[in-house]
Formats: C-alpha cells, structure tokens, sequence
C-alpha cells in the first residue's frame, strides 16, 4: 500500500512539473477569454434588453466552464498519444496497479484545473466590480464544490477519454457529448428559470451533471435561494463521480486491454 502511494504521488508530482511549464500562458488565456466574456455580457447585453445580473451569473459560470473544456484537451492528448508516443502504455508496465494510475489521472487533472479556476472569482470581482455582488458568498462551500467539480470532470475526462477512436475522431466527442452537456447544463440559465418555462425538460436536465456544477457554484456566491441547495449538489456530484470513474476506467482497461 506504502509503495502504492509513493508512485501515486510520484506520478502526480511528474505531472504538475510539466504543467508548471505552460502555467503562466493558461493564466494568460484564461484572463484573455474571461475578460471579453464578461465586458460584453455585463456591459453591451444589458443595453440589448437583456435583465440585469447576468453577467454576474456568466462569471461564475465561467469558472465551471473554464475546467470543462480542459475534458476536450485530454481526450485530445488520450488520442494523439495512442498515434504516437503511446507512452500511456509504459506508466501501465509499471508496479502500481491500472485502476489506481487512471484514479491517478483524475486527481492530476483536478489540481491542474483547479489551479486555474480558482483565479476567475477575484479576476471576474475585478471586472465587474459592484455587477458582483458576493454579500453571500461562502468560502467553505466554494472550496468544496470547486474541489468536487475538478474531481468528476477528471474522471469525466476518463470516461469520455474511451470514446477517441482516434485523433480524426476527436470532434465527435464534441459535438455529440461534451457540447449538449454544456449548452443544457446551467451555463446560460439557473435550472429555476427553465423549470419555470419548461418544467418537464427542467426536470429531465436534472441527468446532467453539469446542472449540478453550476447551481452548486452559484448557490456558494451569489443568492442561495435562486439555486439548487448546494448540499444536494455535492451529493449528486459524487455520485456521477463515482459512476463516470467506474465507467470510464473499466472502459478505458479494456480498450487498452489492462490486466
């Protein structure tokens, strides 16, 4: 068990180096698309009808969305790994045990998400300024969906990771998975407003895991009231957690025949 988790460690050391690398060009882009995301959702929207707030609501949407779209940049490296380097099969000759590397790959991808998006809240607070108000905001429950939500859309990256048949292919994970999820998954609305005008489809949103991202998120800083109890939403988030993990590595297993 020891050795297990001095590897599990070692690995996960290896690739935050490498991360360290390209860290200051992602603060860069992410400040880049957060700024023009929020300039004109909060200041040009407003003066086209639409109702004040929203661009508060997009700047914590944006923190979800900002570590969901790394899921396409993993399958992407999965795919062009197995054309090339295929070094994913040398981490497997390893003493350590399969399931365990790819638990491994989630939790990478969680601090290395993380490490991002934690920065957008003080960044969006600077941009917006009083457009954001943060009366409610709670630190404790911020922290513990920012961790949950970098943790499932690691084993989410896993999960949907088993479906790149190759690097041609990549697209198709787009459009038909990760796109749907994210255009129905509370990014351009609260899941109460929906359920307001479209009550069955609100309800049959409720599949996805990403509704529970982002009202989670809302509820920990903007007004609780307006959202889905953030308590239920650490709940369901562990469960897809857990049910995307176990898919997503026994599909990934088999596909790269792990004993």
């Amino acid at each position: 068990m020891y050795r297990n988790l001095d590897i599990f460690l070692q690995l996960i050391k290896i690739d935050l180096i490498i991360f360290k690398k390209n860290y200051w060009n992602k603060i860069i882009s992410t400040i880049i698309w957060v700024t023009c995301v929020l300039l004109v959702t909060n200041y040009v929207f407003p003066r086209m009808g639409m109702t004040g707030g929203y661009g508060a609501f997009v700047a914590i949407t944006t923190i979800s969305s900002s570590s969901f779209w790394n899921v396409w940049s993993k399958n992407a490296d999965f795919a062009a790994d197995l054309e090339g380097n295929k070094t994913i099969f040398y981490y497997l000759t390893l003493p350590f045990p399969s399931w365990l590397f790819f638990i491994k790959e989630a939790v990478s991808f969680a601090i290395q998400s993380m490490a991002i998006s934690i920065l957008i809240l003080p960044l969006s607070k600077l941009i917006l300024w009083n457009s954001l108000d943060l009366s409610n905001f709670s630190i404790i429950r911020f922290i513990a969906i920012l961790i949950l939500i970098n943790l499932f859309y690691g084993f989410f990256a896993i999960f949907t990771s088993s479906f790149a048949k190759n690097i041609k292919n990549i697209d198709t994970i787009w459009t038909r998975i990760l796109f749907p999820l994210w255009f129905f998954g509370g990014t351009q609305f609260s899941w109460y407003t929906m359920y307001k005008f479209f009550p069955k489809f609100a309800i049959f949103t409720l599949l996805n895991p990403l509704i529970y991202n982002n009202e989670g998120l809302h509820a920990a800083t903007l007004n609780p009231k307006d959202y889905i109890s953030i308590w239920y939403c650490l709940l369901m988030l562990t469960i897809f957690s857990i049910i995307f993990g176990y898919m997503g590595i026994k599909r990934t297993k088999k596909r790269l025949n792990c004993i």
